[in-house]
């Protein structure tokens, strides 16, 4: 349970991060219209300065996503330790079903389930 309360926080705080990131970019865009409007710049002074707010902030973004997706492998990594159907998972209780053991799958008594997809005549 305390493992979806963290993912519920990490969830929060990236969408914290997602409306600062907007309103900062946004703010910084408004106020370079405004420069350019009350000719404080010019033209090609603003067009520069707007390809340079899109780039630093795509490159902010892209790092902010790349650190995510690590932290979400690494936390995966830990409720996986190697063995599908062997680690704990997000309940935290151990796994019922394991790819070593598949008595539990063959529910009608057949001792070879593939038995009716096979040749007969051989």
């Amino acid at each position: 349970m305390s493992n979806q309360l963290g993912q519920a926080g990490a969830g929060r705080a990236m969408t914290r991060f997602f409306l600062g990131f907007a309103m900062i970019e946004g703010a910084i865009l408004v106020a370079i219209l405004l420069a350019m409007v009350f000719e404080v710049i010019t033209n090609d002074q603003m067009v520069m300065a707007m390809v340079a707010v899109v780039l630093i902030g795509g490159v902010v973004l892209s790092f902010r996503l790349m650190s995510l997706a690590r932290e979400q492998r690494n936390r995966a990594a830990r409720v996986r330790p190697g063995i599908v159907g062997q680690g704990a998972h997000l309940t935290g209780h151990q796994s019922d079903v394991s790819d070593s053991d598949r008595s539990g799958i063959n529910t009608l008594g057949d001792s070879d389930p593939m038995s009716k997809y096979r040749d007969p005549n051989s």
